[in-house]
């Protein structure tokens, strides 16, 4: 016996927001997402479409029911310096390029609500 997965494969990221909003905006208008499903937005929950199987779910919590930095989402990307300035470009704090020699370089950042945002380039020859 084992587990039957639907196909394709669906996954979903939960992240606990204070203003789906606020959070909607971050995610479709600086990172360039669809919002997705949004049936449920009257009971706090909105989908954003990330890629084919990837959603973010966004679920509204009360400021002191959200833990921050309890969540964090990866995206790859092909320039982490590029990556870096567009962010800054839109108000968006980072952290310094952190680079893995022969491995990655990480671009670090915080949604609205305080999770974490790692945009990674590879450094891996192919």
């Amino acid at each position: 016996m084992s587990i039957e997965y639907t196909e394709p494969h669906t996954i979903v990221i939960s992240l606990d927001v204070k203003d789906l909003e606020v959070a909607e905006k971050f995610y479709t208008e600086i990172l360039g997402f669809k919002r997705g499903w949004d049936k449920a937005v009257d009971f706090g929950w909105l989908e954003i479409d990330v890629t084919k199987g990837l959603t973010l779910g966004l679920n509204l919590k009360k400021e002191g029911d959200i833990v921050h930095g309890s969540t964090t989402v990866n995206f790859g990307v092909k320039s982490a310096e590029n990556t870096k300035k567009y962010l800054e470009g839109k108000g968006v704090n980072t952290l310094e390029i952190q680079e893995l020699p022969g491995m990655v370089k990480m671009v670090i950042s915080f949604d609205p609500d305080g999770n974490m945002i790692v945009f990674v380039e590879s450094l891996v020859e192919e």
